[in-house]
């Protein structure tokens, strides 16, 4: 039968996926992992493991030596997997009618999972993102499990993910380059009169023509400098002569990558209060960029971004910045409190520079690859400046 899954994940990378992760459980001596996912925004675990790209219905894996065990949204006794699409390394599927919304369905899922369990033999078992594991399928597989030990194993899978392979970089640059070309689009959309929601549409459109499974986008216009990117719900206002245009594009790719990069445009020569702020932008963008070396404490990081803001008259960042991405839109390790990760090689991350006060906002984001000593290597290929548009 045809394979009808376009875009797979290269065999010899799963392989390494499959191989690095289950030496990371043999120390541990964990037999097998669970873990879940809802969509393709925050799919990283189940999409690294068995390079489905989740639907619209939530689905649920057990993970272990042997390969991928799948459960999936549908009719009882079928096959949570589409007839026609290929995953390589898929143990077992189960089509099970369940819905979060269906509460009193709520362990169907940890049934099914609590007999295959219980047919293998395991003995030890690794939670992985419990955000992800609904609550009830922790409870249900604790409490019918008497028999076996579960561990949490998020931050070793974590880790594991972070670090980006040869044939990870390669799709990384193909998102960044998309994201590229995408950009370079605004400016035959973009006019005076429309809305910023309607500019926001043609872009998406064409992001969903060049096979972005996913686009989330925010726009947003201000006679000066825009201050924030609005929702895409929230973007309502006409742009007019002299505006300032602020746009950011957060896509996944065919292969399930996400990048992230915001543009400015104007309408008409920029202002000084905006040139000012996005000069200040790049520089500080620059300068973290500089750092970003193996062996780095995103932690510190964060607090010489923040004294950077200070020193030129900026508020501190008070959300992540700078975060890595992957099969999730922001996944780490992200530059903030908390953080226990060092920067390592290959480690690909959306660097975010905002400089905002009362008066003035400039905001530039922009995917990078910790390259070794000489610090990040800028991914994009587009000019680091506000488009001018004339007309």
């Amino acid at each position: 039968m045809e394979n009808r899954v376009k875009y797979p994940t290269d065999p010899t990378e799963l392989a390494r996926r499959h191989k690095i992760t289950l030496e990371a459980m043999e120390k541990e001596d964990i037999d097998f992992l669970v873990t879940a996912a809802y969509d393709r925004v925050f799919s990283g675990v189940a999409r690294y493991l068995t390079d489905i790209a989740i639907p619209l219905y939530a689905m649920q894996f057990i993970f272990c030596k042997e390969g991928s065990i799948v459960f999936g949204h549908g009719g009882e006794g079928g096959h949570a997997i589409p007839p026609g699409a290929y995953y390589s390394n898929i143990l077992e599927d189960y089509s099970i009618p369940y819905l979060p919304s269906i509460t009193f369905r709520d362990t169907w899922y940890s049934t099914k999972m609590a007999e295959v369990i219980k047919k293998h033999g395991f003995k030890k078992g690794g939670w992985v993102g419990l955000n992800y594991i609904p609550a009830a399928t922790y409870k249900y597989l604790q409490e019918a499990l008497p028999g076996v030990e579960f561990v949490d194993f998020t931050d070793q899978m974590d880790r594991i993910k972070a670090v980006k392979s040869p044939w990870e970089v390669n799709e990384l640059k193909k998102v960044v380059k998309l994201h590229d070309d995408i950009l370079s689009a605004v400016p035959t959309v973009l006019r005076v009169g429309r809305t910023e929601k309607e500019v926001a549409d043609d872009i998406r459109n064409i992001a969903f023509a060049m096979d972005c499974p996913e686009a989330n986008l925010m726009a947003a216009r201000n006679p000066q400098v825009p201050k924030h990117n609005l929702p895409y719900m929230f973007g309502h206002q006409t742009i007019q002569k002299g505006d300032c245009f602020s746009l950011l594009v957060e896509l996944p790719g065919p292969s399930g990558f996400w990048g992230e990069a915001i543009s400015t445009y104007s309408m008409g020569d920029p202002s000084p209060l905006a040139l000012k702020a996005h000069q200040d932008a790049v520089d500080i963008r620059d300068a973290l960029a500089l750092r970003m070396i193996p062996g780095a404490d995103p932690v510190e990081l964060k607090e010489f971004v923040n004294a950077s803001y200070v020193d030129k008259g900026y508020m501190r960042e008070k959300r992540f910045g700078t975060h890595g991405q992957g099969y999730d839109i922001v996944d780490r390790p992200i530059f903030d409190q908390g953080e226990s990760m060092r920067l390592k090689k290959n480690m690909y991350f959306a660097l975010h520079a905002n400089c905002s006060n009362d008066q003035l906002s400039g905001s530039i984001c922009e995917n990078y690859l910790v390259d070794g000593a000489g610090g990040a290597l800028r991914l994009s290929r587009l000019p680091a400046e506000i488009t001018i548009i004339e007309y």
